[in-house]
């Protein structure tokens, strides 16, 4: 919990960086707060829609969500970003 306002603050002074985005959002799921997590993957992916770690992760909380129509779409557009991604 001391560790929110410190991510907020690197969050917000570094909104342009979808990596950071990212590992909030992991930090998020990890933590059981599915609705803001799925929110900050999605900004990440605006910000760089090429993240296949953000894509894949957001497939999985989606379809867990029961959005499996997007969440299927996500997985097809992981498996094209894959090779990019090495």
């Amino acid at each position: 919990e001391r560790a929110w306002p410190l991510l907020r603050v690197a969050a917000e002074s570094r909104r342009a960086d979808p990596d950071l985005e990212t590992r909030i959002a992991m930090i998020l799921e990890a933590d059981g707060r599915t609705a803001q997590s799925i929110g900050m993957y999605r900004h990440s992916l605006d910000l760089n829609p090429d993240q296949h770690t953000a894509v894949v992760r957001l497939a999985k909380l989606l379809a867990k969500r029961g959005d499996l129509r997007e969440a299927a779409a996500l997985d097809r557009r992981a498996k094209i970003l894959l090779p990019r991604s090495k």
